[in-house]
């Protein structure tokens, strides 16, 4: 519903506009009505109508007047002037007041309804452009550290004679960055995300960001993070500070030992060297990365800064490669997190490598995936469904745009062969128990039927089989044998004229004894107990 007010010193007049007005249809509600502009204003004050249908010749404050301190309080209300002075003046006074229309008296009942309909038509735009903007505004949100981590990551590749430092300064406005800065610093962490799940991974990224806000806080330093697609962590450090390299790296050492300590969780950076402004990022992280690639070379020493290094090429990292045999052993043993740390520890190698890149990770992928399939087929497990167009795990390692999207398509290709291994097994084992079943109802009358015998038929070590009887019909080999031979000494008592010993011995029970012990725990009753029991229910029926 959309509120209105009338506005007119004349009574009949309110009533007749009113009756002008289909306010049903129009989805309109009248809030009030006034005679002279205090009134209105008042009117106005209280209900803050969208429409307001006023005259311009009201007493106290005319009509042109008092629009504009309702358009001053209210700029999105819609007003509409009604005349008896249809001269060009008024019009143009009335529309450079805001006023969205005006009317001549003796008003026009579908003139009325026309203007009314394009009113109502520019309040709905109005809102659905306002909704529009705030989506946008929301997106734009949402959007915004994406956005940011783009353009940071181009800025740090562009070499500082293809930018200016106008076009520089515009760019840190445009991100909020205002403050005054001589000396920027690029530092490379590559976290060893080996032992932990994806969501594990996401967890212990935001603690070291956290870290390395609290830490660099104290030294009136700001940075921002911004993530490379192999998931390094590129930290720009920023702000007004001799000896930046320095302090970064006794408080990046500080972060080490302290997540080291709390979640034994590790990293390896390198920090470039401190540049005069954002211009010549590029400088702070060619420095940054080159040093990267000392930190395996110089052992212990994960924190490394460029200046203390000398410029020469680096040798080709020998990086750990998960062994065929490895990887099928665990896959034998349905160890689906000893292959995730196999795959994340070799992964996370390739970030260590400042030549390395997303490409060349996911050739890397590849052969890792070829790996387990080749592992999966020596099981004898059907890989086609993992390679098919409905779940291309190849065509998904290529299109991934981060080191975390490839360990993804890895880890579930995994999964999915375990979960192929279990229902194969589960299938092998009820195929193995449903033959020893059966071959005990065959031979149960051999007194010599016992776990070994059926072991060798169905082809499977005793002490296996043991645990499928036990695993999936929560009995001993014994106790389900001494259930079938019970079963049938029950017929044999009903519909045989054999003796109970003799039924015993036609059941494989060699000891009397044992059978009389056995048939009262499984039934409760002794033998000719339960023969007399059973006869005598007969007689009653």
């Amino acid at each position: 519903m959309y509120n209105f007010i009338i506005v007119d010193d004349d009574q009949l007049v309110r009533e007749r506009l009113l009756s002008l007005i289909p306010v049903q249809q129009m989805e309109l509600c009248l809030v009030g009505q006034a005679e002279n502009g205090i009134q209105a204003l008042d009117l106005f004050e209280l209900h803050r109508p969208q429409i307001v249908i006023m005259d311009i010749q009201i007493p106290i404050i005319n009509g042109i007047e008092a629009a504009q301190k309702m358009l001053e309080a209210e700029p999105d209300t819609k007003i509409i002037i009604i005349t008896g002075y249809g001269t060009l003046e008024f019009a143009q006074t009335a529309l450079r007041s805001g006023v969205i229309d005006f009317l001549l008296k003796p008003v026009n009942p579908e003139e009325l309804k026309e203007v009314l309909g394009k009113t109502i038509d520019k309040i709905q735009a109005q809102a659905r452009q306002e909704l529009e903007q705030q989506r946008m505004e929301r997106l734009l949100k949402r959007e915004m550290p994406m956005i940011r981590n783009r353009y940071f990551l181009s800025l740090i590749q562009t070499p500082s004679e293809e930018l200016t430092n106008e076009a520089c300064r515009q760019y840190m406005s445009d991100f909020g960055i205002n403050r005054p800065i001589s000396d920027v610093c690029v530092i490379i962490i590559v976290p060893n995300y080996s032992g932990l799940i994806p969501s594990d991974q996401i967890s212990m990224q935001t603690i070291l960001e956290k870290e390395l806000n609290k830490k660099t806080e104290t030294i009136d330093i700001d940075i921002l993070v911004l993530y490379d697609a192999m998931q390094r962590m590129i930290v720009i450090a920023y702000g007004v500070h001799k000896k930046l390299d320095y302090s970064l790296e006794q408080r990046i050492s500080a972060i080490r030992d302290k997540l080291r300590y709390l979640y034994r969780f590790d990293f390896q950076a390198s920090i470039g060297k401190p540049v005069s402004g954002f211009r010549y990022l590029h400088d702070s992280y060619t420095s940054a990365n080159h040093a990267l690639g000392y930190c395996s070379i110089l052992g212990n020493n994960n924190i490394i800064a460029s200046d203390n290094i000398s410029k020469v090429d680096l040798p080709a990292p020998q990086m750990e490669w998960p062994a065929y045999r490895e990887i099928m052993d665990m896959l034998i043993a349905e160890n689906l997190d000893g292959i995730h740390s196999a795959f994340a520890r070799y992964l996370s190698q390739l970030a260590y490598n400042p030549h390395n890149s997303i490409h060349y990770a996911r050739q890397k992928a590849i052969e890792l995936q070829a790996l387990l399939f080749s592992c999966a087929q020596e099981l004898s497990i059907n890989t086609d469904s993992m390679i098919s167009e409905h779940s291309p795990a190849y065509s998904l390692i290529l299109s991934a745009t981060n080191i975390f999207e490839v360990q993804k398509v890895i880890l579930e290709s995994a999964q999915s062969i375990i979960e192929k291994i279990q229902a194969k097994r589960k299938d092998s084992k009820n195929r193995a128990l449903r033959s020893a079943k059966q071959y005990i109802n065959s031979n149960y009358a051999n007194p010599n039927l016992d776990l070994a015998a059926v072991s060798e038929f169905v082809g499977l070590s005793p002490n296996y089989m043991a645990q499928l009887f036990h695993r999936f019909e929560n009995c001993s080999f014994t106790e389900y044998l001494n259930r079938i031979r019970i079963e049938q000494a029950q017929k044999k008592l009903l519909t045989t004229h054999l003796r109970i010993y003799e039924v015993a011995e036609s059941v494989g029970f060699q000891n009397s004894k044992y059978f009389f012990q056995v048939f009262k725990k499984i039934t409760g009753m002794r033998p000719r107990e339960f023969y007399e029991n059973s006869v005598c229910e007969t007689d009653q029926q």
